[in-house]
């Protein structure tokens, strides 16, 4: 790990040279290749193929493919119509992350309701992450009038009924609420996701691990990520502050940390009991689809956990590169109390609760209270005991005081 730390204290002293949120973003900011993970996982997928897996894994790895070049178009485009998302910083970002199934959504959907201060990604955004596509939809709903009003309506209900239902009362998705940036990264082949797929967690452990990457490759990844975010912020943006969120952040906070310097990062805990659970449970539901044959006690989903298991280690580790720009946010006291957590974060942030968004704020936060979870599990059903979960990250219950 010695030569982790190297490179990114050499990359932070080479721009602290530079103000980086005035200057031009003039680099390149293509979809990286990442030939090397890609001939990784097609390998992994043709040792482990069944005849029921193979014909699902061809058609969304085409799906994929025509998605990324669509996009990689579209933002050549964006270069020719929309040059000045150039120009466009990303100051103060607000990154929230967790362990998956730690109250992420909740935070993040929370916030979102603050609309004159944060500029939140929508689900539809992360998978066409141009301003030319920004504005092709814009012209669409703009357009939409009459009879076309109920097709313009009708259209995007279909495609969640469609696509997005596997998760129905566990974490439900639609393209015009906001979520997390994930297929950014799954669009530089550097995501867990993957593991949805493919249930080979510990062949496939760096997908995930940005900050693990060489330097050159990670900064390739970094330039086209911060111009996704560029291109968010110019079209939709309006000079709000962004809020991001995503669960696999654990082992890209070094990362972000070294290109957003100044980021702030608002860290979610929940015991590992209670989230590694709903996660485990939430992913064996998906791979039911197309790989029957995995237990729920099985030797994937153990991997699978481990994979899981290191994003809190990881998380705990970058404590030292962000400590004055990390908030850690209990998920109990969340649940507990929606409107007084987030005022104790808006302090956190700087920010000011206003009279409107508290309303908004207190109006959820009712809704939450009659909100019952319909997602049943028990992380011994996948063959995991609380032991294993203390063996495989002690420092974590040590420095939040979990239960064994």
């Amino acid at each position: 790990m010695n030569h982790i730390a190297t490179s990114f204290e050499s990359t932070l002293a080479a721009q602290a040279k530079l103000p980086r949120t005035h200057r031009r973003f003039d680099r390149s900011s293509d979809i990286p290749s990442a030939s090397a993970t890609l001939s990784k996982t097609f390998d992994v997928m043709r040792r482990h193929a069944t005849f029921r897996s193979t014909p699902m894994n061809v058609g969304i790895a085409t799906t994929w493919w025509f998605f990324r070049e669509l996009v990689r178009h579209a933002q050549t485009l964006d270069d020719r119509l929309h040059p000045e998302w150039r120009q466009t910083p990303v100051e103060r970002p607000v990154f929230i992350f967790a362990s998956a199934r730690s109250g992420t959504t909740m935070l993040h959907r929370l916030l979102a309701l603050d609309e004159t201060r944060w500029a939140t990604i929508k689900l539809y955004q992360t998978i066409f992450p141009t301003v030319t596509a920004e504005r092709v939809f814009e012209a669409f709903r703009e357009g939409a009038r009459g009879p076309l009003a109920n097709v313009a309506r009708a259209v995007p209900t279909l495609l969640d009924r469609t696509f997005f239902d596997v998760w129905e009362g566990v974490h439900p998705l639609a393209l015009d609420v906001p979520e997390e940036d994930e297929c950014l990264f799954c669009f530089g082949a550097s995501s867990p996701t993957l593991t949805l797929l493919v249930p080979y967690a510990d062949e496939l452990a760096e997908t995930c691990d940005l900050d693990g990457k060489p330097l050159a490759e990670r900064e390739a990844f970094l330039d086209y990520y911060e111009g996704c975010l560029r291109r968010f912020l110019y079209a939709s943006g309006a000079g709000r502050r962004l809020l991001n969120k995503n669960v696999f952040t654990g082992p890209r906070v070094r990362s972000l940390a070294t290109r957003f310097t100044d980021a702030q990062f608002v860290f979610l805990v929940r015991h590992p009991y209670d989230s590694l659970g709903s996660y485990l449970s939430m992913w064996h539901r998906a791979w039911q689809v197309h790989r029957p044959e995995i237990a729920k006690d099985s030797d994937e989903t153990r991997a699978f956990a481990r994979m899981a298991l290191r994003h809190y280690r990881e998380a705990l580790a970058s404590r030292d590169e962000v400590a004055d720009r990390l908030i850690i946010v209990r998920y109990d006291d969340l649940a507990q109390d929606p409107e007084a957590t987030v005022t104790k974060l808006y302090q956190g942030l700087g920010e000011t609760v206003t009279r409107e968004f508290r309303d908004e704020l207190r109006s959820a936060a009712e809704r939450q209270k009659d909100f019952r979870s319909e997602h049943t599990y028990a992380l011994e059903e996948f063959g995991i005991t609380r032991g294993f979960l203390y063996e495989q990250i002690p420092e974590v219950y040590e420095e939040f005081g979990f239960e064994r």
